[in-house]
């Protein structure tokens, strides 16, 4: 993801409080839902100092969008690692 951000935005803890609100959401989740793209959006956007976000996700690092992602009836969403969400940010 890309954020453009403010000077409330900390930048050496805001990003992995990103990661949590991202994993958080993930965790109210149950097998069969569906991750809702938009709702990615409301997680980060109560990040103090996000401004606007161009967010991207997916099953696969080479085929990330915009969709929602339906979980098959026994499949949960995670992040296996925090790396794994690669946080840029554009002060500008």
């Amino acid at each position: 993801m890309t954020l453009k951000i403010n000077d409330e935005f900390n930048s050496e803890t805001s990003p992995a409080e990103i990661v949590q609100a991202i994993k958080d959401y993930l965790n109210s989740l149950i097998m069969g839902d569906k991750v809702v793209f938009t709702k990615l959006y409301q997680a980060i956007y109560n990040v103090s100092g996000v401004e606007y976000v161009q967010v991207a996700m997916g099953r696969d690092k080479a085929k990330m969008g915009a969709d929602d992602i339906q979980l098959d009836q026994f499949e949960t969403a995670t992040i296996d690692q925090d790396t794994d969400v690669e946080v840029k940010t554009d002060a500008g």
